[in-house]
C-alpha cells in the first residue's frame, strides 16, 4: 500500500511539471514563430511604405498628386491586404522639390501567442520620400551638351523658370561648333570621360549602353575624351535608340584645353530619348536627334542649380509622421 501511494505521488509530481513544461513550449513557439511572423510583417511593411513614398514623390516631382492613387497602389502591390492610412505631402503644389510622407498598417494574426491571450497585433511603417533637382547624377551617358549651342533647346529649357513639359524632337548637331558657345576645346565636341581615365572608347561603349556608374556633382569639371563619336558605337547607340527608354546627358557651359586634355564644366542634366542619330559621312552632317522631357534620374538630392526638369528621389525619413528637416533630414539641399 505504501509503494501504491508513493507511484501515485511521483505520478501527480510529474504530471504538473509536465504541465509546467507545456506551458514554456507553448510560450517559446509563441515567441519564435509568432515573433518570427510579426517580423516578417514588419520587413515587408517597411517595403511597401518605401515603394509607396518613392512613387508618390516621383509623381510629385512630375507636377501630379502623387497621394491621389500611387500611394495606396503601391502600398498593396507591395503588401497585399495593407490598409493606407495616410498619404500628405509638403511642396506638393511644386514640382522643384518637396517631400511625401506615406504611411501604412496591417494586421498580423498569431497562432500561438492567443494561449497568452495575445491573439494579434497591428503593424504600422511609415516612410517620407523626397524629391528634388540633383546634386550629383548616376548613370550618365557620355554625350555633353552645351548649355547655349542650340536655340531649340534653349527655349524648351525655358530658364530660370525651367522646362514646362516634353519637347517635339530637336536636332543637336554632333560637330566642332557645338561647343563654340560654351568655349573652345579643339578636338573635343562634348564626348566625356567622367572617371578621367586612358581616354579609352571601350569606355565610352560601355557609358553610351549602360550609363557611366559613378556620381558625377553639378558644378564639377569633367575631362573630356578626344574627337567626335565614330561608327564605332553604332551599336551603342542603335540600342538606345531602339529601346525608347530615357537617359540622362550632361550639360556643361564651359569647356576649355584640346581633345583628351579637355575640361567641361558640368552646370546641369537633361532627361532625353534618343530618336535618330548620324554619327558617319560628312563630319557637319552629323547629328543626334533627341526628345526632351521632365523626368526622374539616378542620382543625389537635393540641389539648387538650373531646372532642367530633371528630378531625384530618395527615402529622406522612417517611422515618423513629423520627417526630420535638419540639415540631413527632409526639404534640405545637399
Amino acid at each position: 500500500m505504501r509503494m501504491t501511494s508513493k507511484y501515485s505521488g511521483e505520478r501527480g509530481a510529474v504530471a504538473v511539471i509536465v504541465a509546467l513544461c507545456s506551458v514554456v513550449l507553448v510560450s517559446f513557439a509563441a515567441i519564435v514563430i509568432d515573433a518570427g511572423s510579426l517580423w516578417q510583417t514588419r520587413r515587408n511593411m517597411v517595403t511597401a511604405t518605401d515603394a509607396a513614398s518613392l512613387g508618390a514623390a516621383a509623381d510629385y516631382s512630375r507636377g501630379t498628386n502623387g497621394c491621389a492613387t500611387t500611394a495606396a497602389t503601391l502600398l498593396t502591390a507591395n503588401k497585399s491586404g495593407a490598409a493606407l492610412d495616410s498619404c500628405s505631402s509638403q511642396n506638393g503644389n511644386a514640382a522643384d522639390s518637396g517631400y511625401v510622407t506615406v504611411r501604412g498598417s496591417t494586421n498580423v494574426l498569431f497562432t500561438f501567442a492567443g494561449v497568452l491571450g495575445i491573439n494579434n497585433k497591428n503593424v504600422r511603417s511609415t516612410t517620407t520620400a523626397e524629391w528634388g533637382k540633383p546634386a550629383g547624377a548616376i548613370g550618365l551617358r557620355p554625350i555633353g551638351l552645351c548649355l547655349t549651342s542650340n536655340a531649340l533647346m534653349t527655349a524648351w529649357l525655358n530658364l530660370p523658370t525651367g522646362p514646362t513639359g516634353t519637347s517635339g524632337t530637336i536636332r543637336i548637331p554632333f560637330v566642332s561648333a557645338q561647343t563654340n558657345p560654351c568655349g573652345n576645346a579643339s578636338g573635343n565636341w562634348g564626348v566625356a570621360d567622367f572617371d578621367g581615365g586612358d581616354n579609352s572608347n571601350n569606355d565610352t561603349k560601355t557609358w553610351l549602353e549602360g550609363g557611366y556608374p559613378g556620381t558625377v556633382s553639378m558644378g564639377s569639371n569633367v575631362p573630356g575624351n578626344t574627337g567626335a563619336i565614330s561608327g564605332s558605337l553604332s551599336n551603342q547607340l542603335a540600342f538606345l535608340a531602339a529601346s525608347g527608354a530615357s537617359f540622362a546627358l550632361p550639360v556643361f557651359d564651359a569647356i576649355s584645353g584640346n581633345g583628351s586634355n579637355a575640361t567641361m564644366h558640368i552646370v546641369a542634366v537633361v532627361n532625353v530619348e534618343l530618336v535618330a542619330y548620324k554619327i558617319t559621312g560628312a563630319v557637319a552632317t552629323r547629328y543626334f536627334d533627341l526628345i526632351f522631357s521632365k523626368g526622374v534620374i539616378q542620382g543625389t538630392c537635393c540641389g539648387t542649380g538650373l531646372d532642367t526638369g530633371a528630378r531625384v528621389i530618395r527615402i529622406c525619413d522612417i517611422d515618423t509622421l513629423a520627417p526630420d528637416t535638419s540639415s540631413r533630414g527632409c526639404g534640405t539641399n545637399a
